[in-house]
């Protein structure tokens, strides 16, 4: 990194630095579910560490900033159209507060090119080049754990999510050790181009080898226990079926169109079970009604399990009342045996501006400015639910793109992963697509199968290993239905699952010594 960040820019290079970084942003961009380039992914960090090279840390950090508005932007255009479409607000408001969603978003790769210009100014461009992929990683992290409204979406190892090889590093250390493999191949490709330019070939050769070690460490490491897995013979099997019923949005609230709804997940139930399917895994809120306070649907859900002698879950909605007579409303998830037996899990990751209003006293006046926001309590247990004799880890829509709740289903005894969502809010966008990437990750992380039930699209069922074995597209009615090896209580966790976020608190820990010890060298 001695010449990535000091080989001085050319005349007016500056201005065509602020210019050039959100065309890099947008190349970012292009790697995420939606569009899916994913060599980009590993290019787009070169690119923005080239666009930092010599600069100072304010200036670093405003590219890094347009940089990440572009990138973000691009990705999340979708929150647009659920707030005009279906939350009522002026399609001006809704593209501005978009735009804010991207840029706070790119408040993380401002962070990150400033700080890695200050390593690189109070203790040189070695350590800085040593540096940058924890803070990174850190960064991504930090995303993840604010209160309330941390929002960890389009991290940068998701743009592997179908390269099966590359993908497998994250049982090591989750996500964002790939992330951490992506960014250390940027700087090293970067630093090479540009010690090429310069004419030092041994330079640019050594920091080529660097980068050529980076990329292709996760494909040797990852083919490898692919082989591994696929010669693995034991183990339970599973044929499981993740329904998606296509649902109107806008009329699944309707009352008199909630026996429709049921009976289209009666259908599509027993198809599932025709094709096979010991389990049946119907989607967010797919029982339109509060189970217990209605008989009728009630028992048709109870014979529909009996019938079909498979185990069934599904979502619905739930309100609780206290003594004082104070409603509670939840986003719930249940499961009902042949035998009448059930469980339910109260989703305990609320998604903030979407099922609650965060920092509810400050931001009194949300409320007011769009009808979309719930008003849902979260859940107070984590655990799996009883299936019949199958141990479901079930993930409610915005929960599976936390890592931590994962691992804790998997380390509790889930066999596999059920991620239950209605996407239907986003339209035909890459939302589903890019919350698909998501739950893969959340596959290898912990080597367990994800089955993935979405009212509108996109479902699938994963293997542990994170190949897509069968999927149903956008506004499609149907399924998808695969077999897949469930995990057994002899199965080895993973170092991820073992170890959770250890390799992340050590990215922050690397970063905060880093720029504490380039203060005191600078001071």
């Amino acid at each position: 990194m001695t010449v990535l960040l000091s080989f001085p820019l050319p005349p007016r290079g500056q201005r065509g630095a602020l210019v050039a970084a959100p065309l890099a942003g947008l190349t970012m961009a292009l790697a995420f579910p939606g569009t899916g380039w994913w060599p980009l992914g590993w290019i787009g960090p070169g690119l923005l560490f080239l666009l930092i090279r010599g600069a100072p840390p304010f200036s670093a950090a405003l590219r890094g900033w347009l940089f990440g508005v572009a990138c973000y932007a691009v990705t999340v255009w979708w929150v647009n159209e659920s707030m005009t479409v279906f939350g009522g607000l002026a399609p001006t408001l809704g593209e501005a507060i978009t735009l804010l969603l991207a840029a706070t978003m790119a408040l993380f790769p401002a962070l990150f090119a400033g700080l890695t210009a200050k390593v690189a100014a109070g203790l040189g461009e070695r350590v800085a080049f040593a540096t940058a992929p924890f803070l990174w990683v850190a960064g991504e992290f930090v995303r993840e754990r604010l209160p309330d409204i941390g929002f960890p979406w389009a991290r940068l190892g998701d743009t592997q999510y179908r390269v099966t090889p590359v993908i497998q590093m994250a049982e090591l250390a989750g996500t964002e050790f790939l992330s951490f493999v992506m960014i250390a191949f940027g700087a090293a490709g970067a630093y090479a181009v540009v010690a090429l330019g310069e004419g030092r070939r041994r330079d640019a050769l050594a920091a080529g080898g660097v980068a050529l070690f980076f990329f292709g460490a996760p494909w040797l490491y990852g083919t490898a226990r692919l082989a591994a897995l696929d010669a693995e013979s034991t183990g339970e099997r599973l044929t499981v079926a993740a329904l998606q019923g296509n649902i109107d949005q806008h009329r699944k609230w309707e009352r008199d169109y909630a026996g429709v709804q049921l009976s289209i997940y009666e259908e599509l139930t027993r198809e599932g079970v025709a094709r096979g399917a010991a389990l049946v895994v119907w989607p967010e809120t797919a029982a339109s009604w509060e189970v217990g306070r209605h008989p009728l649907f009630d028992q048709r859900m109870r014979l529909l399990s009996a019938a079909t002698g498979v185990p069934l879950i599904f979502g619905a909605p739930a309100e609780e009342y206290d003594a004082a007579g104070k409603r509670s409303s939840y986003n719930r998830a249940w499961s009902l045996d042949p035998a009448g037996r059930m469980e339910y899990y109260d989703k305990v990751k609320l998604a903030p501006f979407g099922e609650f209003v965060p920092f509810g006293r400050l931001l009194f006046f949300v409320r007011n400015v769009t009808t979309y926001i719930g008003d849902l309590r979260p859940g107070d247990r984590l655990a799996p639910l009883q299936a019949g004799p199958y141990r479901v880890g079930v993930q409610i829509c915005f929960e599976a793109i936390f890592p931590a709740y994962s691992r804790r289903l998997v380390t509790d005894g889930a066999q596999l992963l059920a991620v239950i969502t209605n996407d239907s809010w986003f339209g035909r966008s890459p939302s589903s697509e890019q919350a698909l990437a998501m739950a893969v990750m959340r596959g290898v992380e912990n080597r367990v199968p994800v089955v993935r039930a979405a009212q509108s699209g996109v479902s699938a069922v994963v293997g542990a290993d994170g190949r897509i074995l069968d999927r149903k597209e956008l506004f499609e009615t149907g399924m998808a239905v695969a077999t897949v090896k469930l995990r057994s209580p002899g199965d080895r966790l993973t170092l991820y699952t073992r170890g959770g976020a250890l390799f992340q608190w050590l990215a922050v820990a690397v970063s905060v010594a880093a720029l504490v010890a380039a203060r005191r060298r600078r001071g």
